[in-house]
């Protein structure tokens, strides 16, 4: 996706518009693609996240957070 877009740059700097609009199209693809997946991913975490809080009850959700520190 990075790559994409700085070659988008470079060829709209050496004044190829046209192979630039592409190369942005092509990255804006990659980010969507990207996105999709990262919310598929997090929904299947969250689900198999839950089914274990129910599974094994609240120590195991206790244990996961017992790192976490908070700041007033």
């Amino acid at each position: 996706m990075a790559r994409c877009f700085e070659e988008s740059k470079r060829a709209y700097t050496s004044g190829d518009g046209a192979h630039a609009k592409a190369l942005s199209n092509e990255g804006k693809e990659h980010k969507a693609k990207m996105e999709q997946l990262h919310g598929e991913a997090s929904a299947w975490i969250y689900a198999s996240e839950s089914r274990s809080f129910s599974t094994n009850g609240p120590q195991m959700f206790d244990a996961a957070c017992s790192s976490l520190t908070f700041r007033e």
